[in-house]
């Protein structure tokens, strides 16, 4: 606008007060329509702002009324679940308390039945050592020139009978562990 002004000026010489009033008064209508035009925009997009807030979001609310109450429903039902299956959880760990304890004195009495056992046996093992040992004694004792094999075996029979004594006063001393697992008896020789 300066370069036609400027361009004007030069052409026909100096704008009078008159028509600088025209141009500028020109200038202003112009200003002034689009300001009107403007506003009106303004107030278009006010008023669907408005609208939209005032207006719901859901047209259809009768429609998922049925479902929201049908969530509600299913949602209700798997708390109840929760809780029951909290509950199961807590009887479950007690009863696995209480079925370690059963087994542990399970593994005790079996470990006392057993160690008795063993204990019997191992006598009744030591004492037909024993009798052999004697009975090879007597009749080495019977029969001439025998002596030579009964020395030989009685070094045999000697070594067996003091594992036996041996594997005898370890089952005697053993006890169980605190797992309630029997320690395993370790044999001498």
């Amino acid at each position: 606008m300066a370069g036609k002004q400027d361009a004007e000026e030069r052409e026909g010489g100096e704008l009078t007060p008159e028509q600088r009033i025209e141009k500028l008064e020109k200038g202003r209508t112009l200003n002034l329509i689009l300001i009107c035009v403007l506003g009106f925009f303004s107030l278009l997009q006010l008023g669907a702002i408005a609208a939209m807030f005032l207006t719901s979001g859901d047209q259809r609310p009768d429609r998922n009324a049925d479902a929201i109450a049908n969530l509600e429903h299913r949602i209700e039902r798997l708390r109840d679940s929760s809780q029951s299956i909290e509950g199961f959880r807590l009887e479950a760990g007690v009863l696995n308390d209480k079925l370690d304890r059963v087994l542990n004195q399970t593994d005790l009495n079996n470990f006392a039945v057993l160690r008795a056992l063993m204990i019997e046996r191992e006598e009744d093992h030591t004492r037909f050592i024993e009798a052999l040992q004697q009975g090879m004694y007597d009749l080495s004792r019977m029969l001439r020139g025998s002596r030579t094999w009964y020395e030989v075996y009685k070094e045999d029979l000697d070594r067996v009978l003091q594992n036996s004594r041996n594997r005898l006063v370890e089952l005697k001393g053993m006890t169980p562990v605190e797992e309630g697992n029997a320690p395993i008896p370790t044999t001498a020789g």
